[in-house]
């Protein structure tokens, strides 16, 4: 499903601007990047690093503003998006795996 979304959003690149910003507020107003977090928080890094360099892709794909308000809106939330990217950036165990995944 995400590799997907990920089309989707690759795609949306292409659109006029006022497309893509219509597309991209539908996806958030869906709950859309609720989804994403509860992948991203539920789901270890090291076991399915495939799936959140997936997750990251679509969220820097997405318009910034729209990231940035959901991320404002959930930030006191005990599993926020945010708050699970960050805490995955720090961790030994992931970064090398990562690191040579983007690599190769």
């Amino acid at each position: 499903m995400y590799g997907f979304v990920k089309e989707l959003v690759s795609v949306a690149r292409t659109l006029h601007q006022e497309v893509r910003s219509v597309l991209h507020k539908q996806l958030a107003e869906s709950s859309f990047l609720s989804v994403l977090e509860d992948a991203v928080c539920k789901v270890p890094p090291d076991s399915q690093i495939y799936m959140w360099l997936l997750v990251v892709d679509i969220l820097s794909s997405l318009d910034p503003a729209i990231v940035r308000a959901y991320f404002a809106t959930r930030v006191n939330a005990p599993d926020s998006l945010l708050g699970c990217l960050l805490s995955t950036v720090v961790l030994d165990s992931v970064r090398p795996k990562v690191v040579c995944f983007v690599v190769l």
